[in-house]
């Protein structure tokens, strides 16, 4: 985890790029979109899909409505001409649900994205609800509230018994915006959505502190990740208890980073890594507060960039599993959401270390004592690529003046020096009486004490607190966190 941390301006221009090229090239002649992408030179591609052109239209309308507002009128109307409407299906399935596929029945996938189409781009330009696709939209809504297990999630197919993660977020997404717009807001949608919500939120749904792919079955990184973003993105709505909610997003994220591959990339049971768990692992952590220079997120960016980079021909997109010749439109607009959100998180973070950079002109001394571990390396980089104005102290890097010893050498570097950071890995004496020494010198929380898995921590730290350096990487969040607090990076 020791890759530079990646510029807005980085991600951003590969965001706007690509998604020019998926708006454009990718489109088919019927104004919709298929699943799939070919490689150069042939392109081929496939038939257009209720599901692909519902899930484009959903990326357009959150990267730039206005931009694209033509592209996403065609995507809509294109939707409204598949819908299963008593009118135009011959075989008796006018459902008003979506399939697949023109002339393929109903399913809850297709339906709630379609719907989900549609109120997320009324709603995102403020827009009413036009009388051309109000009844089309109400009855989908009634068909979505049909399909629901009693009490419980969605599942694939109305009749199923065993509720999806995709199926249901999407689902109750798309019935959340029906209640907030106007022609809609049917008050029968109200109880469906509060008690599918409260569903997802209850042990009968979560296994083992997160959600699979099928709720109530152990969990994997892509149900916990729609289930993280479905609970964070509607929350503002008052639909659901903050207290509660934000107790169960804060245990998830320990849940979620178990799914974590040292290589930035997200895995599912099978040991496979889809370009959707990594996309979307970094859409929840970001969307429930994730600092965008973790080492989680900096490590997952540059695997998506990094995988884009190094595709060959002119080809721009991202397959659904590394090595497919295919590029999957679904994928490559998931890629672009995770890379979008993180572009406008880290400019905003950004900005704030310009404007601490100006406001504190004068280096802040971070002391690193450190034994026989090369672990002060990642502290320092840390420091110096989250704040400029950090200045990093290691004793072994400083040469000593004359013949001065170890003990006048720690007092002279250790002079100006406002924070330390004390990383024990095997309790060597001369880190556990640096550790004295600054305890003597500095406030207690000036002093961040990191301690090896496996280590006792000194008997004279008190109630001191410590953070635990597992292999995970998670004592750099830990570090991150207690550097913020302490106002040291923004």
């Amino acid at each position: 985890m020791e890759n530079p941390v990646v510029r807005h301006s980085d991600v951003l221009g590969v965001v706007d790029a690509t998604t020019g090229t998926l708006a454009g090239d990718w489109r088919n002649t019927d104004g919709g979109w298929g699943k799939e992408i070919g490689p150069a030179p042939t392109s081929e591609r496939r038939e257009s899909d209720a599901w692909t052109t519902a899930g484009v239209a959903i990326w357009l309308t959150t990267f730039d409505a206005a931009q694209y507002h033509q592209h996403i009128e065609v995507a809509l109307r294109k939707l409204r001409d598949w819908q299963r409407r008593p009118d135009m299906v011959q075989d008796g399935g006018g459902d008003w649900g979506w399939g697949l596929l023109p002339g393929r029945a109903s399913g809850s996938n297709s339906t709630a994205l379609a719907l989900f189409a549609h109120t997320n781009y009324f709603r995102r330009r403020g827009l009413p609800v036009r009388d051309e696709y109000r009844e089309g939209l109400q009855h989908a809504g009634d068909w979505l509230m049909d399909a629901m297990i009693g009490q419980a999630g969605m599942p694939g197919k109305p009749g199923k018994e065993i509720s999806l993660a995709f199926n249901t977020c999407w689902s109750v997404l798309a019935l959340a915006d029906c209640l907030a717009l106007d022609g809609l807001d049917d008050a029968t949608i109200r109880n469906p959505v509060l008690q599918a919500l409260e569903y997802v939120m209850s042990p009968r749904a979560r296994r083992l502190g997160g959600w699979g792919r099928v709720l109530g079955q152990d969990p994997d990184v892509i149900g916990t990740a729609y289930c993280m973003y479905l609970l964070q993105r509607l929350l503002p709505e008052r639909l659901l208890d903050k207290g509660q909610t934000t107790q169960i997003l804060d245990a998830v994220g320990g849940v979620i980073r178990g799914f974590y591959n040292p290589d930035g990339s997200w895995k599912v049971p099978g040991g496979y890594s889809p370009i959707e768990g990594t996309s979307w692992a970094i859409i929840a952590l970001l969307a429930t507060g994730e600092p965008a220079d973790s080492p989680f997120i900096q490590q997952s960016i540059h695997y998506l960039v990094g995988f884009l980079r190094r595709q060959e021909g002119p080809r721009v997109g991202w397959p659904q599993f590394p090595g497919e010749p295919s590029a999957c439109i679904w994928m490559t607009c998931y890629a672009c959401y995770a890379l979008w959100m993180y572009g406008h998180a880290i400019r905003e973070l950004e900005q704030k270390q310009e404007e601490q950079a100006k406001s504190s002109p004068t280096p802040i001394e971070v002391f690193i004592s450190h034994g026989h571990t090369t672990l002060y390396q990642q502290a320092e980089s840390l420091l110096t690529s989250m704040n400029p104005s950090l200045k990093p102290i290691v004793m072994k890097e400083e040469p000593a003046e004359g013949m001065e010893g170890n003990m006048h050498k720690l007092e002279r570097l250790a002079k100006h020096a406002q924070y330390a950071i004390i990383i024990d890995d095997d309790q060597r004496p001369n880190v556990l009486h640096e550790l004295g020494y600054f305890m003597n010198k500095l406030p207690l929380d000036h002093i961040w004490l990191l301690l090896k898995q496996g280590v006792e921590p000194p008997s004279n730290i008190g109630g001191h607190g410590y953070i635990t350096i597992d292999e995970s990487g998670n004592w750099m969040v830990d570090l991150i966190k207690g550097l913020r607090v302490a106002g040291l990076i923004p």
